[in-house]
């Protein structure tokens, strides 16, 4: 009778700290995604505002056709393909290398000459 209710006890021991060794490594695994989520949540809010930051340069720009609105648009582009290869970085270090699907260097060409752009008369 004590022979079972010792084994009942080493049974019961056993199975708690197997569920508390889970417990923590769940725990480990968990902080570590929240940890990247959370970095990828404000890389994307930097390329958010900075985006906002490009669309109210352009505006300025297309009222005011003088290059230092164009110095800033293209101050403005810059710091956007910065946020961007960061933004790539903290993707392919925390999900593995997945290739973007456009370079988005090329949407923000623009000719040395502001008279070659689309438009312009």
């Amino acid at each position: 009778m004590i022979v079972w209710a010792l084994v009942t006890i080493a049974v019961i021991l056993a199975g708690g700290f197997l569920i508390i060794s889970y417990i923590y490594r769940i725990q480990d695994e968990t902080t570590v995604l929240m940890e990247q989520n959370v970095r990828s949540a404000r890389t994307a809010k930097e390329l958010t505002l900075s985006l906002y930051d490009i669309r109210a340069a352009s505006l300025t720009y297309l009222f005011d056709r003088s290059p230092e609105r164009i110095a800033i648009l293209q101050e403005k582009q810059s710091e956007f393909i910065t946020l961007l290869q960061k933004a790539k970085e903290i993707g392919q270090h925390g999900r593995g290398k997945h290739p973007h699907p456009a370079d988005i260097r090329a949407v923000f060409q623009l000719p040395a000459n502001p008279d070659q752009r689309p438009g312009a008369a």
